[in-house]
């Protein structure tokens, strides 16, 4: 189950990434073809430039999973995200701005990769663990049942086999005197 749960969450990120990537990339083509003072065609060319940019910066937020799913595997993926590509977002558009056509295209895929990787640095150092939630060691690992004074190596709940070494230690946490909580 944790093999699956742990590949769900590295599927998830590498998706978000290639699309925030695709984002990033779309935001910096509009932004470089962007002039508010054309008329309605130039618009369309306009969200035809941001429709390539999408195109041109997915395979970019492809090789940026490379250090964003290691950054952000184990972080709370719905804070993790945003907080992630807002700044590429706005760098990316931001250097296509300043940037025309190629030159803007090259410092805006540059400039959103590198405040992603700094972004998601950021956030491995700031952000605490959430993900797994670790098991208390009286806990069985597979269903969670209580083991205490456990007599058999197995978990009477789901017949998970416990090790010699846990099954003595938790005789012996369960030998000791529990203290109430409070």
């Amino acid at each position: 189950m944790f093999v699956l749960q742990t590949l769900a969450r590295i599927a998830l990120i590498g998706v978000l990434t290639v699309v925030g990537g695709a984002l990033c990339g779309g935001a910096a083509s509009a932004a470089m073809y962007t002039n508010f003072s054309c008329p309605v065609s130039t618009w369309l060319d306009n969200i035809g430039a941001g429709l390539f940019g999408i195109i041109y910066a997915a395979p970019v937020g492809l090789l940026a999973s490379a250090f964003t799913i290691p950054l952000l595997i184990w972080k709370r993926i719905a804070l993790a995200v945003p907080l992630v590509f807002t700044p590429a977002f706005i760098v990316a558009g931001l250097c296509g701005a300043v940037g025309k056509h190629e030159a803007g295209v090259a410092l805006s895929a540059f400039g959103s990769v590198g405040t992603l990787l700094l972004a998601s640095i950021a956030a491995f150092v700031w952000m605490p663990n959430c993900w797994p939630k670790p098991v208390p060691p009286h806990l069985c690992r597979q269903c969670k049942y209580d083991l205490r004074n456990l007599r058999a190596g197995r978990c009477p709940e789901c017949g998970a086999r416990i090790s010699r070494s846990r099954a003595s230690s938790l005789r012996r946490l369960s030998a000791s005197p529990q203290t109430p909580p409070g």
